[in-house]
This record gives structure tokens, sequence and C-alpha cells, in this order.
């Protein structure tokens, strides 16, 4: 009986939260005051808070493009450049408060946006995630490598006053040997007491590759242990964080940060198409492994199920062994490419008339969940032109 009275209670407390979150978003002037008034705002499970910055094409976002990205949303209201949007899944087998959520979308200075949500994890996942996957080039929600992760923690940890961050869990995947002589891929999650250097020293050390990273504020103290402050965020690979308390330093520092490491990674894979190059030429890119994966052959089936599982893409395997040649056509916006491996140790991406950023960042992304995490780099023009 216990569990029929707390029902209703839980839905008006989830009700009134998203309520006063669309209030504030009404009151504030600008994202500083947005947040310090977010800071008061008790957040029930299972609402979580999350974030990450949008770009697109000319690196200034449309509000109707992003407006179309959650355009099944239930209600939307536009004040002065920034939107607040209310989701509701129409799912039947969610109860009443894992259905409901409001996002926030908040132009920046620099003309990329802050999206803000605060909504259980299935409508973040549905109704946001993947509208941003499907959704073609001109908005981008640009995803984070390992070496990303590791500066943008790195950073915070050395920008917090009076606090440090400290590692508490991390979702990884990694190469094993499961027989004398076959090897694959295996996810887990460790539980962890380690600083932010510690943590990607002991990925480096083990050859894993970290899908999130949840973090926990401690406050420095000149005598005994640093106290916890019971204050965590999640960081992603897709390329945003959650959080379960609106602490000022989610807006005031990571946010900020966030943005600069995606606008790198942004700029990094715009301007790839071969329409748009001087003589049409290609700009390939190359993913490289501190691993010869390649010498053993099977992996290059492994590659092949990575880089065609990404969401939204058809291919063709032009070639499988020894080297592998195969086409991805990303059928969300018409991107292309061609992929190679003629090395032991990396991966030769070329993109072909059609490329957005948003379509290449999915495939890398792919790449480097389901096979594994490379170093990308430009690798010239591969037609030898200048």
């Amino acid at each position: 009986m216990g569990s029929l009275s707390e029902g209703p209670c839980r839905v008006s407390t989830t009700a009134r939260t998203l309520s006063d979150f669309a209030t504030i978003w009404e009151s504030a002037q600008n994202l500083e005051q947005f947040a310090w008034m977010l800071r008061n705002v008790s957040i029930p499970r299972p609402l979580a808070l999350y974030m990450c910055p949008l770009f697109q094409s000319g690196y200034v976002v449309s509000m109707p493009e992003v407006a179309d990205v959650v355009r099944k949303a239930a209600a939307v209201q536009v004040k002065e450049g920034r939107m607040l949007a209310k989701l509701e899944l129409t799912s039947h087998s969610l109860p009443p408060e894992r259905k409901t959520g409001v996002v926030v979308v908040w132009p920046q200075p620099s003309g990329s946006v802050l999206l803000i949500g605060l909504c259980p994890t299935q409508v973040w996942y549905r109704q946001v995630m993947s509208r941003l996957a499907e959704r073609s080039s001109p908005v981008a929600k640009p995803s984070l490598t390992q070496q990303a992760m590791w500066d943008l923690l790195s950073q915070l940890d050395a920008r917090l006053s009076g606090m440090r961050l400290r590692v508490r869990a991390t979702s990884s995947r990694r190469w094993i040997r499961t027989s004398s002589r076959r090897r694959g891929i295996a996810a887990r999650v460790d539980w962890e007491d380690l600083s932010v250097e510690e943590a990607f020293h002991e990925a480096a050390s083990e050859r894993k590759w970290y899908n999130s990273i949840e973090v926990e504020l401690l406050r420095k103290v000149s005598v005994g242990p640093d106290v916890p402050t019971g204050i965590t965020s999640r960081v992603h690979r897709l390329g945003f964080v959650q959080a379960y308390t609106a602490f000022p330093e989610l807006f005031s520092q990571l946010a900020p940060l966030m943005t600069s490491i995606a606008r790198e990674r942004y700029m990094s894979l715009t301007g790839r198409s071969r329409m748009t190059t001087p003589e049409h030429a290609p700009r390939p890119l190359l993913i490289k492994f501190d691993e010869p994966y390649f010498r053993d052959k099977k992996n290059n089936a492994r590659l092949i199920a990575a880089a065609s599982g990404t969401h939204g893409f058809g291919h063709a395997v032009i070639h499988a062994n020894p080297h592998v040649h195969m086409l991805l056509t990303d059928y969300t916006d018409g991107s292309s490419y061609e992929l190679f491996v003629l090395e032991e140790s990396s991966v030769l991406v070329v993109p072909q008339i059609e490329a957005s950023p948003s379509s290449l960042d999915r495939l890398l992304a792919g790449i480097a969940v389901r096979f594994a995490e490379g170093a990308v780099a430009d690798a010239g023009n591969i037609d030898g032109k200048a």
C-alpha cells in the first residue's frame, strides 16, 4: 500500500520542480543569473540535470533548427533568443514521473548554444539525444575523445577554488584476451577513489577507454582528509554532462570549458566535404591506435562491424582481407566516406562529396566506442596536392 501512496507524491514533486525550472528560465536575465537561481532548486529522482553545447555551420546556431530537434515537444517558448521546450514521451510502459522533462536552449556569445535539460534519463535519450543523432547538419553535438575528457576534467580541477575533484566511478571498455588465441572487447563499471590524473594514467596503463566518468567535489581542508560535498556529475563521451545538483561551477566553469573543447572538435571536422575543398581534393583523417590491432586479420571484421554499426549508416565492403576498403553512407544527411586499413595500427577515413561535421563525428565516435580509442589527426592530402 505504501508504494501506491508514494506515486502521486513523486509525480507532484517532479511536476513542481519542472515548474520551478521554467519559472527561473522566465525570470533570469542571463545564464549566470539562471545558474545562480537554479542552485536553490532541489532535483528529485528520477530527474537529472543535463548539459551539452551545440554548434552549427557558420558557427551561429539557428533557433528554428534547434526547435526542430525537439520537434515533438509538447510546448515551445522563445524569449529574447532563448528557448524552453517541454518534452513528453508517449510511452505507455513508463510511469508519469519518468515521461516529462524540460529543455532550455541558451545562446552563447561565441555563436554556439548551451542545451540544458532537466528530465528523466529516458526522456533525455529518446527525445533529445536520439533527435540529435537523427539530425543532419547544420546542428551538431560533438562527442568527447579520451584526451578531451582528460583536458576537460583536469582544467576544471585546476580552476576550482578551495575544492578539488575525485573520480568515484568510471564506465569503460578495453580489449581482453578471451582465450589463448582470441581477443574481444569487454565493458565494465568500476568504483574508484582517484584523482583525475590518476584515473587517466590508470586508463593508459590498462589500455582502456572511458565511456563516462563520475566525479565528486571535495572541499579542501588544512588538517585531515578532504571533505566530500555529495555534489557529483558525470561526463559522457557522447558530449554531455549529467548532474543531480545545480552547483555553481557547473555553469561558471564546466560549461565554458566544455564549449571550448567541443568547438575544437567541431572545427577539426568542418570543411572535409570534397564539395567545398579546393579542386575538390580529399581531406582525410587518420585514426592512429597505440596497438597493431590489424596484425590479427580477425579485427578487420570487428572494425567493419563497428563502423557500419553507426546509427543511420549503410555500407558496402570492397575488400575485407588482407586490407580493408569499405564505403559508408550516412542516410540522415547524405554524407559518405571511404574507409581503408592499409597499416597494422591505423585507419584512414576519406570524406567524399558530402561530409557534415555531425555525421563525421558520429562515425568517429562509433569506431571509438565499438572498436578502440585512437588519436585522430589530419592525414594530409592523399592526392599529393598542397
